[in-house]
C-alpha cells in the first residue's frame, strides 16, 4: 500500500497523519440494450429510456496476483448520487435506466476495511 506521509502543523506542535492513496486502476465497460442496423459496424448508443448495464474491472495487486471482484467492495453512484441497492461486496455491476440527466457513473472499488483501492467516473 502506498502511503503518503504529510506533516500537520497546528497549535505549535508536529503530527503526522496518513493519507490514502489508490494502489490498483478499475477499468468501466458498458453495453447499451439497444440495436443498431445490421450494416452498422459501431457500438450501440444508449437512448433515452434504454437499459444500460456497467462493469466495473478492479486491477488491485494482491501477492502475485489481482485481487477478485467478489473480495472487493464497490460504491457506486450516478449523477453524483450513493446507488445503495447495487453497492456491496462483489457487486461490480450497475444496470440503469437512461434517463434526460447527465447519466454520470462513477465507482470506488474498497477493500473489505474501507481502504480505498481505486475509482473511476
Amino acid at each position: 500500500m502506498i502511503r503518503k506521509i504529510i506533516f500537520l502543523l497546528t497549535l505549535g506542535l508536529a503530527g503526522v497523519a496518513l493519507a490514502q492513496t489508490p494502489t490498483g486502476t478499475v477499468d468501466l465497460l458498458w453495453q447499451a440494450n439497444t440495436s443498431t442496423p445490421i450494416w452498422y459496424l459501431g457500438h450501440s448508443l444508449p437512448t433515452a429510456g434504454s437499459v444500460v448495464k456497467v462493469v466495473a474491472l478492479p486491477h488491485i495487486k494482491v501477492g502475485g496476483g489481482e485481487a477478485a471482484a467478489r473480495d472487493l467492495v464497490f460504491r457506486w453512484q450516478k449523477d453524483g448520487r450513493d446507488v445503495p441497492s447495487v453497492s456491496g461486496a462483489g457487486q461490480d455491476t450497475l444496470s440503469y435506466i437512461v434517463d434526460g440527466g447527465g447519466n454520470t457513473i462513477t465507482v470506488a472499488v474498497q477493500n473489505r476495511t474501507g481502504t480505498l483501492l481505486a475509482a473511476r467516473r
